[in-house]
């Protein structure tokens, strides 16, 4: 406590105290003489002081806080309360150095978390739901770009910064605040960036206090920045998308290529049989001819079955020639006019003379009238060849009833069907009908002579000519394939 009057004329031994001074010493000095020229706030020692004493002369009293020097430490705090008395002030020193002191250190934690959460992913939030506002550090605005100090936002702000997938969560999580058994709640939202861009925020909520009905009042957590993280997860998604993708087409390559070997086995094991079976009978029969002993009918009869077995070995190594051109993409297409109806009907009549060989056959041709005078542009040598493979297929494959070919006209294409009467085909066998080197045995399970290649043939002749080729069957009762080739 001092008395004081243009110089201070009195302390009582507390003053002294804080002041660290003889009190003897202190009397007859100003107050700037123990206190430094520019307190913290910016503004001199003098103009604070003089504030203080013209508001307790039009008030009796005022306050002020000032800084001293000191030598125990730098600097000493007190709030001065100031009393006007006749002639003179009294000042009441409270001691707040202790205070201040705390004061200064919680500011400068204070400062260091901000700058942490400055240069960090997370913010703190506050959400007051008595106001419905949020209390977030600037740093969160900064992050998305905005040019603002603003430290609060209002719900209903917030929700419109809020991807619009996510604004029905966040809707929710708002309903959930105001459950009286709400206490903590985790989840994932987009905010929107000044830019227009989106960030994901991962947000945790924890209830702090509860208001006076007992319900949530202050909510409060941390929003932490999970951009990279979606970025990563989305980058091994899509690492594991084309992994997977990978080793499924690594697993079908490696199907594919174990089905080729058991093809090429196969083909292999049934090229040996076709080849063999021919050959022995030109051998064999040529031997026989050296015979002197024999009749002219039985001599013509070997010379007929060596021509035959020529050309069953001709037949198969130009298959082989063929599918091997269709596979190389090396085939010819010499594309002219031709009268479909016509080339049909004279591949019909070849393959007659093949029927009658089995007298349980029926071979029967049926067409549309309106299809005889049709012209198209295709290759009529490429035809022929698939008609041929076709019906000769489906009477190879029928031992009693009938193979039907027919014709017909869809639109703007040509509609060529054979349809048999034979063993038919299982279910699971259909999608091999048209691969390399397959071959089927009928019901009876009698092998059929061929190395397999005349459906393929067909199809690969087919495609050339921007057709299509499909097959229907059921095992047992026959089997029909369409052919439809573009009228061009």
């Amino acid at each position: 406590m001092f008395t004081y009057s243009d110089r201070i004329m009195w302390c009582n031994e507390a003053a002294a105290l804080f002041l660290e001074k003889d009190g003897k010493k202190i009397v007859g000095h100003r107050f700037g003489d123990f206190a430094p020229t520019v307190q913290p706030d910016g503004q001199s020692f003098s103009a604070k002081i003089d504030y203080a004493f013209n508001a307790a002369m039009q008030h009796d009293v005022s306050g002020i806080r000032l800084q001293f020097f000191a030598t125990s430490c730098q600097y000493k705090y007190a709030e001065v309360s100031v009393v006007r008395m006749p002639e003179k002030f009294l000042l009441v020193f409270h001691d707040v150095t202790r205070y201040v002191e705390r004061e200064t250190e919680l500011r400068h934690r204070v400062n260091r978390l901000e700058r942490a959460i400055a240069t960090g992913s997370d913010t703190v939030f506050h959400l007051n739901l008595t106001t419905r506002t949020f209390y977030f550090f600037p740093s969160l605005f900064h992050l998305l770009g905005y040019n603002t100090n603003r430290s609060s936002i209002t719900m209903n702000e917030f929700l419109d910064i809020i991807h619009d997938e996510d604004k029905d969560l966040v809707r929710d999580v708002y309903a959930a605040f105001d459950e009286p058994q709400f206490q903590e709640r985790f989840d994932e939202v987009r905010l929107r960036c000044a830019s227009g861009k989106f960030i994901w925020f991962w947000f945790r909520g924890t209830l702090e206090t509860l208001g006076t009905n007992g319900m949530p009042q202050i909510i409060s957590g941390t929003a932490t920045n999970v951009q990279e993280k979606k970025e990563s997860e989305k980058y091994l998604r899509t690492l594991n998308e084309e992994l997977r993708m990978s080793n499924e087409e690594l697993m079908l390559a490696t199907e594919r290529a174990e089905e080729s070997d058991r093809l090429k086995t196969s083909f292999l094991e049934n090229l040996s049989h076709e080849i063999r079976t021919p050959m022995n009978g030109i051998i064999g029969f040529s031997d026989l001819l050296k015979d002197d002993d024999l009749t002219e009918d039985d001599r013509n009869a070997y010379i007929d079955i060596i021509r035959n077995s020529a050309k069953q070995l001709l037949g198969i190594v130009s298959d082989l020639v063929e599918i091997s051109k269709i596979d190389t993409g090396q085939i010819a297409v010499r594309m002219n006019n031709v009268n479909l109806f016509t080339v049909l009907y004279e591949t019909y009549k070849i393959m007659q003379k093949q029927a009658e060989s089995n007298p349980d056959i029926v071979l029967d041709f049926i067409s549309s009238p309106s299809c005889r005078d049709i012209v198209l542009c295709s290759d009529e040598v490429k035809l022929k060849q698939i008609f041929t493979n076709l019906i000769g297929n489906a009477i190879k494959y029928t031992t009693r009833g009938y193979v039907r070919v027919r014709l017909n006209k869809e639109k703007e294409s040509m509609v060529i069907s054979v349809e048999d009467s034979g063993c038919g085909i299982k279910s699971e066998n259909i999608p091999l009908m048209f691969r390399r080197f397959v071959r089927l045995k009928n019901n009876d399970n009698v092998s059929i002579t061929g190395a397999g290649l005349g459906l393929s043939i067909a199809k690969g002749y087919v495609e050339l000519l921007g057709g299509t080729i499909e097959v229907e069957s059921e095992y047992g009762k026959g089997s029909k394939f369409t052919v439809r080739i573009p009228i061009v």
